[in-house]
């Protein structure tokens, strides 16, 4: 990863300078802010290091400590927001990052807290968190781009289907004891529209009952028919709706092996990290049986999805390999 010399001013005046590693310049003067320090210069540094450069009073890194904090800000769950905020202060106060960490360990989703296990077994969380902190931003920006695509298509459609209620409800009826009242034979299109207006009310009126017990009992027969994950995988395959979370849970994947490949996990543990870190149990045993390809010497895309099938052919030079997986995602 690379590493990014600074000079800034902290919140007592001081001068500061350090080395952290960080993907981009933009992430290293967010990481200063958040810990309320005014950048004065970023360079790039030749050389990248691997291990905390800049050591606060307490012994903690200082881009441990930044990352922590710019974290818990951008974390979207308020418990794992809190946590991440609570082992900071922990390590200001002095205390050893192992320490820190199992005291809010049951706190942390399972995603984060595999990653986070992986770091601290290598020695590295601190570049880890930094890698985890853009990735955390990346979907938090696809997630607002996601919801505001989708705000006008779903306020349309309740907007037609109030107008399609209001009018079978209030104005039909109308119409038809006005044309009751005069006796007159109705053409075929007006029977139609009443015939129409009755039957929606009908079915609005029972969809309460109908709606949830069909989706009940659909999951119900899928979940005893294809396990945990039937009803998943066929959500998924819903055009439109169901393959957004299908995408969101590649991408996710794709981050996740990228960070634990630059972090220098072996392919195979790398694949069934990222595994368990997935909440998409088709993907999730697609990569398992890619670990097992890989052990054996012998990879194949065969198991994999089809977005995902290319990845393989860099698997002997992983910083192409960590290259190619950011562009998938």
């Amino acid at each position: 990863m690379p590493a990014f010399d600074y000079i800034a001013v902290d919140e007592s005046g001081q001068i500061q300078t350090g080395r952290i590693d960080a993907p981009s310049e933009e992430v290293v003067q967010s990481m200063l802010a958040a810990a309320g320090w005014k950048t004065t210069s970023i360079v790039s540094a030749t050389q990248v290091v691997t291990e905390p450069s800049v050591p606060s009073r307490d012994g903690a890194s200082l881009s441990l400590l930044t990352n922590l904090r710019a974290l818990s800000e951008d974390l979207t769950p308020a418990r794992v927001r809190q946590a991440v905020h609570r082992m900071a202060d922990r390590l200001e106060r002095g205390e050893s990052l192992p320490v820190a960490y199992s005291a809010i360990q049951g706190d942390l989703p399972q995603s984060m807290r595999i990653l986070l296990d992986q770091g601290l077994s290598r020695g590295r969380i601190d570049s880890l968190l930094s890698v985890y902190l853009d990735h955390v931003r990346r979907l938090a920006d696809v997630r607002l781009a996601l919801w505001v695509s989708l705000a006008y298509p779903l306020i349309l459609a309740l907007t037609l289907l109030a107008l399609c209620l209001g009018v079978s409800t209030y104005v039909v009826p109308i119409f038809e004891e006005i044309y009751g009242d005069f006796g007159t034979e109705l053409p075929s299109l007006t029977e139609f529209v009443i015939q129409s207006s009755h039957i929606v009310n009908v079915l609005f009126k029972w969809s309460f009952v109908w709606i949830p017990g069909t989706l009940v009992l659909g999951w119900l027969l899928l979940r005893l028919t294809a396990g945990p994950g039937g009803p998943q995988w066929v959500f998924r395959r819903i055009p439109c709706i169901g393959s957004v979370f299908r995408w969101c849970s590649l991408a996710r994947c794709c981050e996740t092996l990228a960070m634990l490949v630059e972090h220098e996990t072996p392919l195979p543990e790398a694949f069934r990290t990222t595994a368990n870190t997935l909440d998409d149990y088709d993907l999730a045993a697609r990569m398992r049986w890619a670990a097992n390809d890989l052990e054996t010497g012998i990879p194949t895309s065969a198991h994999l999805p089809a977005e995902l099938g290319g990845i393989l052919r860099w698997t002997s030079n992983p910083q192409q390999l960590v290259r190619v997986l950011r562009s998938t995602g």
